[in-house]
């Protein structure tokens, strides 16, 4: 690639950058609404935003070329599909049960489950360098 072709490719990187940073006042009131927009600092927002493109930068530039995490592709290759409809099956749990149970327990069991309803001491599986599965 071209001098010429990188600049102008890390230049639409820091033009979605600069708009990300433009728009982040109307997000905020248009999920939390005015009011409540009006009333929260942004800075937190632009920093892990910030921090995003940073991250994503620095893995384009091979920072972290050094780390075979092998199991990393077969991860994203599994999990990628629950993350593109996980909202849609929140937000019909939530609309399903908002009546009928009470908003902590709502959001209890819906944190619970987003983490997979992991409980402290039991054994999950691993998988050691050869895919081979155990329990820890």
């Amino acid at each position: 690639m071209t001098g010429m072709q990188n600049a102008l490719l890390w230049g639409i990187v820091l033009f979605q950058l600069l708009l990300s940073q433009r728009y982040i006042h109307h997000r905020m009131a248009s999920n939390l609404g005015r009011v409540a927009a009006e009333h929260l600092a942004t800075w937190p927002v632009r920093l892990i935003i910030i921090a995003g493109f940073a991250v994503v930068g620095a893995i384009a530039l091979g920072v972290f070329d050094k780390i075979q995490w092998k199991w990393l592709s077969t991860a994203g290759a599994i999990t990628y599909p629950l993350y593109l409809i996980h909202m849609f099956i929140g937000m019909t749990l939530i609309h399903h049960f908002r009546n009928r149970l009470p908003a902590p327990v709502l959001v209890v069991s819906g944190t619970r489950a987003g983490e997979g309803g992991r409980v402290k001491g039991k054994s999950r599986p691993t998988y050691d360098a050869g895919g081979q599965s155990g329990l820890s």
